[in-house]
């Protein structure tokens, strides 16, 4: 018995020393930063994001047919807002609404960079209408915010990148490499007509970048419990996705006399089903590069568990959502309240 508390002793011990020495090889990988000169915004550039959030261009599924009115206005705006601009780049229109700029370089021998944005926002859940602060699409200006769909994804890097190309302008700047903006019009039900359209149009003219900027991540305070100063979501890759349908059919019947097996109650129990059997997480590129940049900055308790992810993988995972979900988002079935359907699906 001793021997063998001697051993679980031991083996603690030698847990306990990989736990610290991961710890503490768990280094910052923070680079340096230069500190940038400060730039004069004018005070239009707030007023110009607010404009453009007025603008309703919503993506509502893959097979809409986008708003013309709202996509044509917003294209409208962009022309008379930054008129330099639409003057020395070329400007060409992808499956109609989504919008290529092209900003010759010096330097033709240098490869292109494309910087990305996209025009789409959501549509707003009607029940969370009273729970704004302003209207969705009425671009309110307050002292620290601007209010809207779209001002954080994605008119704000839309906007921004306006913004910087017209002021580069004013100062006479020409680029030694050529840039592209590509402004896609549905990224948020796939991008199938607008971001992969414009790369099939690039890819058919036999250009090939040497960069392209997306919209990224966002810079964060207290997004990381432990991390006091602010951090930079880089993001380097996005969730897929997959979209089935379930479908119940039966003979339906009446309430009164239902059967064993109920449409709609069959329905409800795949779903229940699928919800408790999820997908498992998984530590792989780019989330373990997380942890080891994030990890480093961490009180040392907390660094622990992200130096060793041998031991810590499952909740840290569970803490970052970080697996494939599986999720129910649209229900329909039944029209009567005493009649059971005959079909229901999800």
């Amino acid at each position: 018995m001793k021997k063998i508390l001697k051993l679980i002793g031991l083996l603690i011990i030698i847990v306990l020393a990989v736990l610290i020495v991961n710890t503490l090889r768990l280094s910052s990988r923070q680079v340096a930063a230069n500190t940038l000169e400060s730039i004069e915004l004018p005070n239009d550039v707030y007023q110009n994001l607010s404009k453009a959030i007025q603008y309703p261009t919503i993506s509502f599924s893959e097979d809409a047919i986008p708003d013309s009115t709202a996509f044509f206005g917003f294209h409208r705006f962009l022309e008379e807002t930054f008129p330099l601009t639409h003057k020395k780049l070329s400007l060409e229109k992808i499956s109609d609404y989504s919008l290529l700029y092209k900003w010759q370089g010096s330097n033709t021998s240098k490869k292109p960079i494309i910087l990305m944005s996209h025009q789409d926002v959501v549509p707003v859940d009607e029940p969370t209408l009273g729970d704004w602060e302003a209207g969705p699409f009425s671009g309110k200006i307050t002292d620290t915010h601007i209010i809207g769909r779209g001002t954080m994804d994605d008119k704000g890097t839309l906007i921004g990148l306006m913004e910087a190309v017209e002021k580069l302008l004013e100062e006479s700047f020409v680029p030694s490499q050529t840039i592209y903006l590509a402004f896609g019009h549905d990224e948020e039900v796939g991008g199938g007509n607008g971001a992969a359209a414009i790369t099939a149009h690039l890819k058919a003219k036999g250009i090939h970048a040497a960069m392209t900027l997306d919209e990224g991540g966002f810079l964060a305070e207290d997004i990381v419990p432990g991390v006091d100063s602010p951090v930079a979501m880089v993001n380097l890759a996005e969730k897929g996705f997959a979209s089935f349908r379930l479908i119940v059919e039966t003979t339906g019947g009446h309430s009164s006399q239902p059967p064993r097996e109920n449409t709609i109650g069959m329905l409800a129990q795949a779903i229940v089903d699928l919800e408790n059997n999820q997908r498992p997480y998984k530590l792989v590129k780019p989330v373990d590069y997380q942890l080891e940049y994030m990890g480093a900055e961490l009180p040392f308790f907390q660094k622990m568990a992200f130096a060793n992810p041998w031991l810590f993988k499952k909740p840290i995972l569970e803490a970052l959502n970080a697996h494939t979900t599986t999720a129910p988002t649209i229900i329909s079935g039944g029209g009567k309240n005493n009649v059971i359907p005959t079909v229901a699906e999800a």
